[in-house]
């Protein structure tokens, strides 16, 4: 077998290989960045930037930002 027919054999395997864990991960993923504490974590972040300006825009925008990731809240 050549050398060539060699490398594009290991590429497929590789690729499969990445393509099976992308699939058992992905829906691990993104239940944890629908979780609360990510959530909380990026709104979090938010405030800390918004804290470091002195308008009301972006205190506005960050409450509405606050009421969209946790409704009812």
């Amino acid at each position: 077998m050549s050398q060539a027919k060699i490398s594009k054999s290991v590429h497929n395997v590789k690729s499969s290989i990445f393509f099976s864990m992308l699939a058992l991960l992905k829906p691990i993923i993104f239940t944890f960045l629908r979780s609360k504490a990510i959530r909380q974590l990026a709104l979090d972040l938010v405030r800390a930037c918004v804290e470091k300006t002195d308008n009301d825009v972006d205190d506005k925008l960050c409450d509405m930002l606050e009421d969209a990731l946790f409704p009812g809240k």
